[in-house]
């Protein structure tokens, strides 16, 4: 075991081991057996540590056997579960080895897909699973049906429905076509209904139909039992007891059933799709204006169309010139059953024509755009931010309409853009009106937006001071501090991405302006509530020995993994008692109450303001947050010195606190000591 863990030191400098010596430097054997014992020691870590080590020897991966299978799946596995920085950079440099790889060899691993978009759906990460799906078919390291391989990483996701989403959105941008005998088949084995049920019916909608012998598949027929038949291709009768007269109507109507509706029937049983009109056809057809528009669907209806793609939709928009005559003629589709496409520019199209949108609708028309860009979700994007920049509003609507159709990820993902935009420009009324909205759409903010937040609509503040004071002309028509704040509370409600630091700052602005007490204070004990929840609690059982019990026992423990630790450090702990005795410095409430005795009550506990930081730091206590007596009473101590001290201090503050405090050092030391 000891000379095992020695050599398997591969990632660090040193030259003595066994795999440094040529005879077995190349020896992949080897390598997978150090590889699977620094991963049974280190996890990942030790995993990606043999990675560096065969790099910097110069080591090729393989290319094929059950070693390939080994190392390429191990590394990418590994590189996946590291933090974001270390995570790109490994799965960089192994996609760039592969490229290399292949140049130099003209030889890749043929699983390669399998490996990165399979890790990203286990992992259920929507944008990295489409670059490196992208990545993978623009270098031709893999081909579009190697997605049907992926779908049992969909059932070992962490997130099995939206890793199937992820799948099906590659499914429908990548070209991929005929996997429904690969991949339903795989989902019932693994005892998968709800997600087999779910790619079932969107694969049918898309024309991927099982074949004649996937159809017979009693997990298959089961399918179409959940589906209620809705997806049925042919609609048998189900009842075998009808009338004489019954069967004879259907005797005589399948007598004059015609070749070719017998031929369709045919090839839907055996999954053979019937020969289709291209889309470019049939825009041609409604480009011709000598065709009038009733004479058009009778041509549809030979031709036997069933569906108008983009391009036709398009040029059967232009034909009528107005989103209200578009509207009136996709109704004529419906009753002659012919149906739109569910391509993204054809819903736009729809959408607008039902709302009756004719400046949207001549936009729409007249942009440059490729009717298939419009389902590029990045490429909408970047236009968003472009229109924003121009100042082109018809652009702007039009790319955030695509982005709305695509899915509400997506819409987010626009309209976080938006918000950013008025961030940079300090358009504050359109920062209020665009957080009403996306707060009222229950969109999540991400973290870009977070970070305009706090550095576009904070005022700045340096180091260990207040905030600036903005003129009335800079000043917004909201307080700045309880809206980003509300912003950061919505945020960590909805997803719980707000970062640790975040929270640090805005408590050292609410703490250090003097008069934001109450604001602090519902802050402090709202992220209490919420970071030592029970999914960050320890259990423990109360003991007790005799007639005594554990009084600790009553408070909860803290896991390690929870932000409040970051949060209140002992740093954070000694400034909100500071905070408290500040701001009753500040309204002058350092003197003795009108109430005050000398009892100890409850009421006279609560009635001290200097001492409304030491009753916070209790609460906290209470919560389960360490706090060591210890760092309280330092903090007590400075700023008793600071009162009572033979000293002066420099800072104004500090002078201010001295000179209103009407109270002696022994009643601080009292009142602290009833309430600690």
């Amino acid at each position: 075991f000891e000379e095992l863990q020695t050599q398997c030191d591969a990632g660090s400098e040193r030259k003595d081991l066994l795999v440094d010596h040529p005879k077995y430097r190349g020896n992949l054997s080897l390598w997978v057996e150090l590889m699977q014992f620094r991963r049974r020691l280190h996890g990942s870590d030790g995993v990606l540590a043999i990675w560096a080590g065969m790099r910097r020897r110069g080591v090729d991966l393989p290319v094929d056997g059950e070693h390939a299978d080994n190392l390429w799946e191990a590394f990418i596995s590994a590189a996946s579960c590291t933090p974001d920085g270390v995570r790109d950079g490994v799965l960089k440099e192994l996609y760039s080895h592969a490229i290399e790889l292949r140049n130099r060899t003209g030889r890749s691993y043929q699983h390669l897909y399998c490996c990165f978009v399979g890790a990203s759906l286990r992992l259920a990460w929507h944008r990295m699973a489409h670059i490196w799906h992208r990545a993978l078919l623009t270098e031709m390291l893999a081909t579009p049906d190697a997605l049907k391989d992926t779908i049992m990483d969909v059932v070992k996701s962490a997130r099995p429905d939206w890793a199937l989403k992820i799948f099906k959105d590659l499914y429908k941008y990548g070209s991929v076509s005929q996997i429904y005998d690969t991949c339903i088949p795989k989902l019932l084995d693994a005892g998968e209904y709800h997600l087999a049920l779910n790619l079932h019916q969107y694969l049918l909608r898309r024309g991927d139909v099982p074949s004649g012998e996937t159809f017979k598949l009693p997990g298959v027929q089961k399918l179409f039992d959940m589906d209620g038949n809705k997806s049925l291709p042919v609609k048998l009768p189900k009842d075998s007891a009808k009338s004489n007269q019954d069967r004879s109507v259907s005797h005589q109507s399948s007598l004059i059933m015609s070749r070719a509706s017998m031929s369709g029937v045919m090839g839907e049983i055996h999954g053979i799709r019937a020969k289709e009109i291209s889309d470019s056809f049939v825009a041609k057809l409604f480009a011709t204006r000598a065709l009038s528009f009733e004479l058009l669907m009778k041509s549809l209806s030979f031709f036997a169309v069933e569906k108008l793609g983009p391009l036709a939709l398009r040029e059967m928009a232009i034909r009528a010139g107005s989103a209200s005559n578009l509207a009136m003629q996709l109704e004529q589709l419906n009753v002659n059953d012919i149906t739109v496409s569910d391509a993204l520019y054809c819903r736009m199209l729809k959408s607008v024509a039902n709302k009756g949108q004719d400046d949207m609708f001549s936009a729409l028309l007249a942009s440059d755009q490729h009717p298939d860009s419009f389902g590029d979700i990045h490429t909408q994007e970047e236009l968003l931010v472009s229109s924003l920049e121009t100042g082109n509003t018809m652009q702007m609507r039009i790319a955030l309409l695509s982005l709305s159709l695509a899915g509400k990820e997506d819409e987010a993902r626009g309209w976080n853009r938006v918000f950013q935009h008025h961030c940079q420009t300090r358009d504050h009324a359109s920062i209020l009106s665009t957080m009403q909205m996306m707060k009222a759409e229950r969109m999540p903010l991400s973290r870009k937006t977070i970070r305009c937040l706090m550095f576009l609509v904070l005022p700045q503040r340096r180091r260990g001071k207040r905030e600036w004071i903005l003129t009335l002309r800079e000043k917004p028509p909201f307080d700045q501090l309880d809206f980003v704040t509300a912003a950061c509370m919505y945020e960590e409600q909805q997803r719980r991405t707000i970062d640790p630091r975040v929270w640090k700052e805005l408590l050292k602005r609410h703490g250090m302006s003097g008069h934001r007490w109450d604001a602090l204070e519902k802050l402090v004990l709202w992220l209490a509530e919420r970071y030592t929840a029970e999914r960050f609690r320890i259990c423990k059982k109360s003991t007790r020995s005799g007639d005594r019990v554990d009084v600790t026992a009553s408070i909860p423990m803290i896991r390690a993994k929870s932000p409040i630790h970051e949060i209140f450090d002992k740093q954070m702990l000694q400034a909100i008692f500071i905070w408290g005795l500040r701001s009753a410095a500040e309204r002058q409430l350092l003197r003795p109450m009108s109430s005050d005795n000398t009892n100890g009550s409850t009421q006279t506990q609560n009635s001290e303001p200097w001492a409304q930081g030491l009753h916070l730091l209790a609460r906290l206590r209470a919560y389960g947050i360490p706090i060591k007596t210890r760092d309280v009473q330092t903090a007590f101590a400075v700023r008793m010195w600071i009162l009572f001290g033979p000293g002066v201090s420099s800072l104004k503050v500090n002078q201010r606190d001295s000179v209103n405090n009407m109270l002696d050092l022994r009643h601080y030391i009292q009142q602290a000591h009833v309430i600690w």
